[in-house]
């Protein structure tokens, strides 16, 4: 014959079943933060990648002219900084905002010269095919992190936490529509 366990049992014996449950989730985020952060890394190494051989193909092309710090170039370092700089949150808007009145508004000569001139503070601009300076745009990049996930859901009516589509979570991104 069989007795029923008293509550304090079954809430023990509950707590006890939910132990590994938890587990395997916590397990499952990390898992999921781990696979984020080797595809964040393999799509940098793309676009990093891209940008190298920009560079040689333009040296070939174009000679003195050749793209040194264009796009590509831009962004495999925006990508470095925009992540390192996610967790100041909505400060982004306010760092994006002045590093582009910084970009807009400061000029000096001294950074005419390769390579202090890849900050973009130049008062002349390099001879190159293609040229995109940290100053102003990063701070571009610094007001969309600053935006992320809640104005995403605010201008869309998303949820921000549904689910990643399939291509994002392949470590897809808009890159490679341009091959890269």
């Amino acid at each position: 014959m069989m007795t029923a366990r008293p509550a304090l049992g079954r809430l023990a014996h509950g707590d006890r079943d939910t132990v590994p449950a938890a587990g395997r989730r916590e397990s499952g985020i990390a898992h999921v933060v781990q696979t984020r952060v080797v595809l964040f890394f393999k799509r940098w190494a793309q676009v990093a990648g891209a940008a190298m051989l920009v560079s040689a193909g333009s040296w070939l092309m174009l000679g003195p002219r050749y793209i040194w710090f264009g796009i590509l170039h831009f962004i495999a370092v925006a990508l470095l900084i925009g992540r390192a700089l996610i967790p100041l949150g909505a400060w982004n808007l306010v760092l994006g905002l002045a590093v582009i009145a910084a970009g807009l508004l400061i000029q000096d000569a001294a950074f005419n010269e390769t390579p202090a001139n890849v900050i973009g503070f130049v008062t002349a601009k390099p001879r190159a095919e293609d040229y995109v300076p940290l100053f102003p745009w990063l701070g571009v990049v610094l007001i969309g992190a600053g935006i992320g996930r809640r104005g995403s859901a605010a201008a869309t009516g998303f949820p921000a936490s549904r689910k990643l589509s399939t291509t994002t979570r392949r470590g897809c991104s808009c890159c490679s529509a341009f091959g890269v």
